[in-house]
């Protein structure tokens, strides 16, 4: 949606509405406050052994998680472990062009072309079967709506896309559909991961070294969960808007 423009473009700002509403996203905190129960262990370890770390990089792979469960209904587990996906979007992130870069070798890497196909054919071949699982799966996800389970991004606009292409939940999904599709997720991730794990940095960094600020966090925090920070994931989980 980035570089797409007039009926194209609200075509696919129609279809994604849905899965950026405020009211939405508020149901799937819970799912957040998971992954970033991950991410306040990982920094308690680190502080614990007295170890130096980079925050960016835990903080994008706290990022990463988040995404792939609010888009993609996915647990990519990027905190834990390597997953495909994620391995080949982190690579593909780093074969990026560096602005003023003077490294001749690094600019013509002959090998760099083919790093890029490989990472994009692994990103589109794991989001083109994701998508058709979702797709194969509508028929089962519309008899659980009575549980009133949080749909991620993904299942949003399928939904979206059904209801107004008037796609009979038989057939395939088409291969344009599923191009643009998967180039918007790619997007998302791209887009989303460094702008928010970046922010996180600099928060961290600022509360450092403003610490009166960071009194006046503490002190909205007991003000609103109480001191005893065991519980304040669980009332947030509970309680979402009481993050407003």
């Amino acid at each position: 949606m980035v570089s797409l423009e007039g009926k194209e473009w609200k075509t696919w700002r129609s279809i994604f509405n849905p899965g950026f509403a405020s009211g939405h996203l508020m149901s799937l905190v819970s799912g957040m406050v998971a992954d970033t129960l991950l991410f306040i262990n990982t920094l308690a370890d680190h502080a614990a052994n007295g170890t130096i770390f980079k925050l960016e990089d835990a903080a994008t792979r706290l990022t990463v998680d988040i995404i792939g469960k609010v888009v993609l209904d996915m647990p990519l587990n990027a905190q834990t472990t390597e997953n495909k996906l994620v391995k080949a979007f982190r690579d593909q992130v780093q074969l990026l062009p560096v602005p003023n870069d003077i490294n001749l070798f690094r600019i013509y890497n002959p090998v760099t072309p083919l790093k890029q196909l490989i990472n994009s054919r692994i990103m589109n071949t794991y989001l083109d079967h994701l998508l058709e699982q979702r797709f194969a799966n509508r028929q089962q996800e519309e008899k659980a709506k009575a549980t009133k389970r949080a749909k991620p991004i993904i299942d949003l606009a399928l939904d979206t896309y059904l209801d107004e292409s008037q796609q009979k939940r038989g057939s395939s999904l088409p291969p344009a559909f599923k191009r643009s599709a998967i180039d918007q997720f790619k997007t998302f991730l791209f887009a989303g991961h460094d702008t928010t794990s970046s922010t996180a940095c600099f928060i961290v960094h600022l509360l450092g070294k403003h610490p009166k600020a960071l009194e006046k966090v503490m002190q909205e925090h007991d003000e609103v969960y109480g001191s005893d920070t065991s519980l304040t994931a669980q009332a947030i989980s509970d309680d979402p808007h009481s993050l407003n």
